[in-house]
């Protein structure tokens, strides 16, 4: 079977933001190589002292600002060739009640967001035709992401999936991942939009940018509900899962 990766991360989880974004890029593992270094020539046609830095959603200035468009313009490059896709959740976490479904614990309610998205959008999407490698940007936790992959793979088998798909979810420190920056991008844009916090000028231009290629790229362009494409956002209620 072939091998598919996802590279994950959230956006707005902390603060006083309402809305939680999780998602992620999925990408045949034999397509890797060839997006980052298509992501490293990007880089290469920038002054080395903006193109060297890491890329993020946090540190989008007016500066930067062709490097990220052109930056976030490979995935949907990529999209449109078949060759990636974004799936994401998106939450108001005013509806997360972690005193009692979560045992007080944020990390818990974070956790169980993460499960829906992979068993949902990822494990139900490509689970029966391929092995599946999740990589989160490294975050605080007591808890290994890995130990998600066992109650997966047994949720898909319950429901017909019994191919074991989940093999390794792990951390990776994004600084020396191009595609979890490159993603970082795109769940910031999602965050800033529903939080109606995209901030300064050159930030509303970026989002601006990314929104309307995900939308031209998406079919029937429509980034919402089960019929979106290659770029799909759901639109999560938490019902104490």
């Amino acid at each position: 079977m072939d091998v598919m990766d996802f590279y994950g991360d959230e956006s707005c989880c902390h603060g006083g933001d309402h809305f939680l974004v999780i998602g992620g890029i999925a990408i045949p593992q034999i397509q890797v190589s060839s997006m980052e270094d298509r992501l490293r020539a990007v880089r290469a046609t920038h002054p080395k002292h903006l193109a060297n830095s890491e890329v993020k959603w946090s540190n989008t200035s007016r500066a930067v600002l062709n490097f990220y468009k052109e930056f976030s313009d490979v995935f949907f490059d990529a999209a449109k060739n078949g060759e990636a896709k974004f799936t994401s959740l998106c939450m108001d976490k005013r509806t997360f009640n972690h005193k009692t479904y979560n045992a007080g614990d944020p990390d818990i309610g974070f956790n169980k967001m993460v499960y829906q998205l992979l068993l949902h959008k990822v494990g139900k999407v490509w689970g029966k035709t391929h092995r599946i490698t999740v990589k989160l940007d490294h975050r605080t936790s007591k808890d290994d992401p890995n130990e998600l992959c066992p109650m997966l793979n047994h949720h898909l088998k319950r429901q017909g999936i019994d191919t074991s798909p989940f093999k390794r979810i792990e951390f990776k420190d994004s600084k020396k991942s191009e595609l979890i920056q490159l993603n970082d991008l795109l769940i910031g844009t999602l965050g800033a939009n529903h939080n109606k916090k995209t901030g300064a000028a050159h930030k509303q231009e970026l989002a601006d940018h990314i929104m309307k290629q995900a939308k031209n790229t998406c079919h029937p362009k429509s980034i919402y509900g089960w019929s979106a494409t290659t770029f799909k956002v759901w639109p999560f209620e938490f019902r104490g899962r």
